[in-house]
């Protein structure tokens, strides 16, 4: 199944999954960067991090949408 024919629900869940992912690596990135005193690996993480978070909050958009749908769905019927 390609991704175009999964449901929203589906679709969101899978994006938030990858955006926690993200959300965790950027920030493990952002503190080594930090430790090791790397600028750009600091910066990279960072944006990283917020890409991940951005990324969740879409997927949980997506989520709610699919709920609000099939909720009007069943109500027509």
């Amino acid at each position: 199944m390609t991704y175009e024919q999964k449901d929203l629900g589906v679709q969101g869940r899978e994006a938030s999954r990858q955006g926690k992912s993200n959300q965790a690596r950027g920030w493990l990135q952002k503190v080594v960067g930090k430790v090791t005193g790397n600028r750009e690996r600091q910066a990279k993480g960072a944006v990283q991090e917020t890409v991940g978070k951005l990324q969740t909050q879409g997927g949980e958009v997506a989520q709610n949408v699919d709920q609000s749908l099939k909720q009007g769905q069943r109500d027509a019927q």
